[in-house]
């Protein structure tokens, strides 16, 4: 947590710094809505998801575990992904009357783009804590979203380029990384759960089977 703290830490100054005054609070105001929709989003499933998914494997539930993962992860999407679009499509009356500030449209609509990533890899990191990768949670929390956003927003200083559009995108483009990297590890987690055990009785059934097809099994 310290890193990623003070990954973000540096990234503010940059940006601070690169994009000025006006440009920086517009993007910090657009940060702060991405992360109210995303918790919004997640409406307490993350804290779920580490729970029951621990469930399951400590009573060796494979399907309880696969169960978990593919309801939270599917209602995660969906429900980011209509937060997306209503804000995509409602970003100018919203600029309008809620911030008074038409301007402000260009950064919602880049914020619509940056949610459904977002909660994904908030999402990703507490089921990986579920399966105890915290090793894996904190490489792509700590280390991959924020590391990588801040080395492009310092290449962008760099060549002189940098502008509240290419912050998002260094944004955007951080956090799909970061995305890509949880959902590696978390089916690396689920490959143990997918392998289904052998039925109880099943090497008794092969024998009967067995000497019903050759010879009669001999008498004690």
């Amino acid at each position: 947590a310290a890193v990623g703290r003070v990954f973000h830490f540096l990234t503010q100054i940059v940006l601070a710094n690169a994009l000025g005054m006006a440009s920086f609070g517009a993007y910090t105001l657009g940060f702060s809505v991405l992360n109210f929709l995303s918790a919004m989003s997640q409406a307490g499933l993350h804290q779920a998801t580490v729970r029951f998914v621990a469930m399951g494997r400590a009573q060796e539930q494979p399907e309880m575990v696969r169960g978990v993962v593919r309801f939270a992860a599917i209602r995660v999407v969906i429900v980011s992904m209509l937060l997306a679009v209503a804000l995509f499509f409602l970003r100018a009356p919203i600029a309008n009357h809620l911030f008074h500030d038409p301007a402000f449209a260009s950064t919602l609509m880049w914020t619509s783009l940056v949610l459904p990533l977002l909660c994904g890899v908030t999402w990703l990191g507490f089921a990986l804590r579920g399966f105890r990768a915290v090793q894996a949670e904190s490489v792509m929390r700590e280390i991959l979203n924020p590391g990588f956003f801040l080395l492009l927003c310092l290449l962008a200083v760099g060549f002189q380029i940098m502008s509240p559009q290419i912050a998002w995108l260094a944004l955007l483009m951080s956090t799909m990384l970061a995305l890509s990297y949880g959902v590696m590890r978390l089916q690396s987690c689920l490959r143990p759960y997918r392998i289904i055990p052998p039925l109880r009785g099943a090497m008794r059934c092969d024998l009967k089977i067995s000497d019903s097809n050759g010879e009669p099994p001999p008498s004690p």
